[in-house]
């Protein structure tokens, strides 16, 4: 049943439906305002495939690609090399268990038979060369294969961004932190408190505290699919490109972690009217001589003072023809010959000491400033709320999870995730209390009684966008044949 009521919503292109109408249903209660104080955060969602060797990966590929063309090419038209390829590809399983030299073999052989079956496919109708599988194949041999001494050997390291496994060719590779890597996608979500709380906190006070089992204040207002490998500032544009489309105005405040910071995006922000609140990134580093914030640049007067007091000696203006990106070098050159603090400030191998800033430093370095006050950390225990959203929606001990229906689609870019709506009632227990407060206005948007909001008798209500179901049975669900995001369930690809 689920199946088919997804697929209708990506028939119809309506795949933020559900949760357009729960943001507009709390919008026109005034629990959300048009511009709200906003969170934002990234998880890591796993790609509903297992993880392949370059050797599997092909040959399951090569698989694909045959299977397909069987269908779409007559028998008589077959090359004759056709039979060998079936019984090799189709037919017949690897023994994984080999030496390593063999399975080496065996992958530059794979890649032979894959060059000289698209070979033959050239020569035929565009129709039979722009199939799916077919292009899949062609990608996937360009970023396995090199050609070495006239012969096609199988790269001995994995091409960045590259294919992992066939049957979900957007999942990639990533690692974050020490103990963090997965196959799968990322997802950006923002959450925004409610319109109400904040008129009853103080600007400067912390969060209030929720007592266990108590709803939250929180309200999730975007949930942006990305690749593994895109940036989190990357994502910070697709999700404000999503709530412009759907009416929301940019927020007066949004609270990020360091990923999303840089002094580009701080003037963008403010000369849009919003702020953007989270810690400045440290400067590289080659581990040797003072960092770039432990300088005092003035761009404006095109000069700088090094950690010993010393002026800078010039100052060169670097653009990049191809980005527009401007950089500044500061240089101080003669002065530091006989300086005491050469030795920790100069390389080796340089004469004296430089230092390249971009055109926006002085906001950089203001933002490291603040950092070290008070009154900044309080500000950031503000952003601590959508780690409790992350945390919540991949629950599915407790239940206390956010039902998703992603859009099993083909590409990323057409992808999106349909409704997240918390169990324990970020968004349903708001809806509730607008029934109850009752302007006459739910965005079409049915109220129900609070007890079955909060999971009475085990289920939950979708607040009469969706039929009623057990929400503890939604499993990540896919289709053969069909490339899948999340899919349903509670976050269930999700790991925090």
């Amino acid at each position: 049943m689920l199946t088919y009521f997804r697929d209708r919503l990506l028939n119809h292109e309506q795949g933020r439906l559900v949760l357009d109408t729960i943001l507009e249903g709390l919008c026109d209660a005034g629990l959300v305002a048009k511009r709200a104080r906003q969170r934002l955060d990234s998880t890591h969602v796993l790609g509903v495939v297992r993880q392949m060797s370059s050797l599997e990966c092909v040959r399951e590929t090569l698989r694909l690609t045959l299977e397909t063309l069987a269908g779409a090419v007559a028998e008589e038209a077959r090359p004759a090399a056709w039979k060998n390829w079936w019984e090799r590809y189709v037919e017949s399983k690897l023994d994984y268990r080999a030496e390593e030299q063999t399975l080496w073999e065996k992958l530059d052989q794979t890649g032979a038979d894959a060059w000289a079956l698209l070979e033959w496919v050239m020569a035929l109708p565009v129709a039979v060369q722009t199939q799916p599988k077919v292009t899949l194949l062609a990608q996937v041999f360009d970023e396995y294969f090199e050609r070495v001494e006239q012969q096609w050997k199988g790269r001995r390291q994995h091409v960045t961004g590259g294919i992992l496994n066939p049957h979900e060719p957007e999942a990639q590779w990533r690692t974050k932190g020490k103990n963090k890597n997965w196959i799968g996608y990322q997802v950006q979500v923002a959450g925004a408190e409610s319109a109400r709380r904040r008129c009853r906190v103080r600007q400067t006070a912390a969060e209030e505290p929720v007592q266990p089992g108590e709803p939250t204040r929180q309200f999730v207002t975007a949930v942006e699919t990305q690749l593994a490998t895109a940036s989190d500032e990357a994502g910070l544009e697709e999700v404000l490109a999503v709530q412009e489309t759907a009416g929301r105005e940019r927020p007066s405040e949004l609270y990020v972690d360091g990923a999303y910071v840089s002094a580009a995006k701080i003037v963008e922000a403010r000369a849009e009217g919003w702020e953007l609140l989270g810690p400045a990134q440290p400067s590289a580093s080659n581990g040797t001589g003072y960092r770039a914030e432990e300088f005092v640049v003035d761009i404006a007067a095109r000069t700088a003072r090094c950690p010993a007091g010393a002026a800078s000696t010039q100052c060169s203006r670097l653009a990049e023809a191809a980005s527009g990106k401007v950089n500044y070098r500061f240089e101080w050159s003669w002065k530091c010959r006989d300086c005491a603090h050469r030795e920790a400030c100069v390389g080796g191998k340089q004469s004296h000491r430089s230092l390249v800033v971009g055109e926006h430093h002085d906001v950089l370095q203001a933002r490291r400033q603040a950092m070290k006050s008070t009154a900044f950390t309080g500000l950031m225990k503000r952003r601590a709320a959508i780690e409790g959203v992350l945390s919540a929606a991949k629950d599915q001990r407790t239940g206390a999870g956010a039902w998703i229906a992603a859009r099993a689609v083909s590409g990323v870019e057409e992808s999106g995730v349909t409704e997240l709506a918390d169990r324990r009632g970020v968004q349903c227990e708001a809806l509730a209390a607008a029934d109850r407060v009752g302007d006459g206005r739910r965005a079409g948007v049915r109220g129900r009684d609070p007890d079955e909001l909060s999971g009475k008798n085990g289920r939950e209500v979708g607040c009469g966008c969706l039929p009623e179901a057990n929400w503890k049975t939604f499993q990540t669900f896919r289709r053969p044949g069909r490339r899948a995001i999340s899919n349903c369930g509670f976050f269930s690809g999700i790991q925090v």
